[in-house]
């Protein structure tokens, strides 16, 4: 694009600007261009090709989203399994340091109880039998004693509630 200007010292100045030919023609074969661009797209597959990109992508984050809640399901249940490991190995040595205590007392078994199966109950145990108490007033209420039973050369451990035993002299 050119401008050419030109000053007269008269009191009106004029300006002339020009634009040449040339440069408007190149502009208008741009526009045309960009149209038959435009009508072209629609034919050369990009709809398709951008479709099938974004659609991929998806799939990919999917598969990477699943991938990583199972590695943390995983992970979550080794955690789970070395808790219950270290739980068990708590509760067998607690029963052994138990089953070695020193008795305080022997009682008789003179009821069972209806409902009486919570994970320290003392279990397997019959009208008559003699159990030994370890340590006296545990659990809620301080309603039970901790009592030790051998049977079958099995020692058992566990609470019994003391409304069901019945002291020896």
């Amino acid at each position: 694009m050119s401008l050419f200007c030109s000053f007269s010292r008269s009191a009106a100045s004029r300006i002339r600007v020009s634009i040449p030919l040339h440069s408007h023609r190149q502009h208008s074969k741009r526009l045309m261009s960009t149209q038959n661009n435009v009508s072209n797209w629609r034919t050369n597959g990009i709809p398709e090709i951008s479709f099938g990109a974004i659609l991929l992508s998806a799939v990919a984050i999917d598969q990477m989203l699943q991938s990583r809640e199972e590695v943390s399901r995983k992970n979550m249940l080794s955690e789970l399994e070395v808790a219950i490991q270290d739980d068990e190995r708590k509760e067998q040595f607690g029963s052994r340091i138990i089953a070695s205590k020193e008795k305080l007392f022997d009682c008789i078994v003179r009821r069972l109880p209806k409902y009486f199966d919570g994970s320290k109950s003392l279990t397997d145990v019959e009208l008559g039998d003699k159990v030994s108490v370890v340590e006296e007033f545990v659990g809620s209420d301080k309603m039970y004693h901790l009592c030790r039973i051998e049977k079958n050369g099995n020692t058992m451990v566990g609470w019994f509630p003391i409304s069901c035993l019945e002291k020896l002299q």
